[in-house]
């Protein structure tokens, strides 16, 4: 049987997870916004500035363009493709990372509020966070912690979503039936049904993953707290 916290220690990891709460999950996610807003402005900036060298110079082909005619189209084609492709993807990359921090930090802790022998790391799941996320259902017994809430199942698409960008090259394939038809199903993301390739192509989804993530994150600390 776990020894229990004395009351002044628990105080402390309580303190600690309304920090955690405030300072981190609530201010950080808010600045990702932040910097996924300040890159659709540039974008916008550095459009109207390709925008009017066309117009001064109709024929124009820079180095940017590699050769290639600096017209409308090119336009579309570099800020639609930085913007969404490049930036977009990496905001996903960036913002799971941190998440997955942040799930660990909760689940050590979720051990030392209750004294627990057994680590984080000795439970597995299908991948790290599913481990994190049953050591606070099974061990910790968390009801947010559970895989059947809708919240963490859209998470599992963000982080196959992630997994796709980083190792397949934003590639899907028709095989991977359900992850493809959510692919398909997301109006903020587009897919070429010929290749397989898709790209983020809208700030929103950035938003979305961005609360969904916070949610969680604060359901599992409230329920800490309030436990």
């Amino acid at each position: 049987m776990n020894k229990l916290l004395k009351k002044s220690e628990k105080k402390i990891i309580l303190s600690y997870l309304e920090t955690i709460r405030r300072r981190y999950i609530n201010k950080d996610i808010k600045y990702f916004k932040i910097i996924c807003a300040d890159y659709q402005e540039i974008a916008k900036k550095r459009r109207k500035e390709l925008e009017n060298q066309i117009k001064v110079y109709p024929n124009l082909s820079d180095a940017i363009t590699k050769g290639r005619v600096l017209d409308d189209s090119f336009v579309d084609d570099y800020t639609h493709y930085l913007f969404s492709t490049v930036i977009y993807h990496s905001l996903i990359v960036s913002i799971f990372s941190y998440f997955e921090t942040q799930l660990k930090i909760i689940c050590d802790v979720a051990q030392k509020l209750y004294n627990q022998k057994i680590k984080p790391e000795d439970l597995k799941g299908e991948s790290d966070i599913d481990g994190y996320r049953k050591y606070l259902d099974l061990i910790i017994n968390l009801e947010s912690a559970s895989n059947k809430l809708k919240i963490w199942q859209t998470i599992n698409y963000y982080r196959k979503l992630r997994n796709l960008i980083v190792h397949h090259n934003s590639n899907v394939k028709k095989g991977e039936s359900k992850l493809y038809q959510y692919i398909i199903n997301e109006t903020e993301i587009s897919l070429n049904e010929k290749t397989g390739f898709f790209h983020i192509d809208k700030p929103s989804y950035i938003d979305k993953f961005c609360d969904d993530i916070k949610d969680y994150l604060c359901y599992l600390v409230d329920e800490l707290k309030n436990k």
